[in-house]
């Protein structure tokens, strides 16, 4: 059983020569904020189970993020995107970042998002439990 959760990141890397800022939004629903939350929380996942979230990075500004390079870490969440080193202006791609628990208890990572300029990291966290019987 696979569920989307909400979560939006507002992130602002600035190229060499020029501002470019880099937009990350949860296209799983319609909710959107101009904020860089501490972590992205996936909630209580039975074990087994997978929860993605699908986020969506945009170069909202005027210059071209270079080497841009996307990392998620930590026991039990996996990532993946279609990205390129480079995100021209108006330019966009996606990031799935899975939790998948293996056993029962807390599991922390990171969503890392490095370009040659700057790094940013947002926490990830999520809850494994006993899955049920029915």
């Amino acid at each position: 059983m696979s569920k989307s959760i909400i979560a939006s990141i507002l992130i602002t890397l600035s190229s060499f020569f020029a501002l470019a800022d880099i937009v990350i939004d949860d296209v799983s629903d319609e909710i959107t904020t101009r904020r860089l939350p501490r972590y992205i929380d996936f909630g209580t996942v039975e074990v087994g189970d997978t929860r993605t979230s699908t986020l969506r990075i945009t170069n909202e500004g005027p210059g071209i993020i270079r080497n841009m390079y996307i990392r998620v870490s930590g026991y039990d969440f996996r990532g993946y995107d279609n990205c390129r080193s480079a995100l021209y202006p108006g330019d966009y791609c996606y990031v799935y970042i899975d939790f998948r628990p293996r056993s029962v208890g807390s599991f922390w990572g990171d969503l890392n998002v490095r370009t040659a300029s700057e790094r940013h990291s947002v926490g990830l966290r999520g809850w494994g439990e006993r899955r049920r019987r029915y």
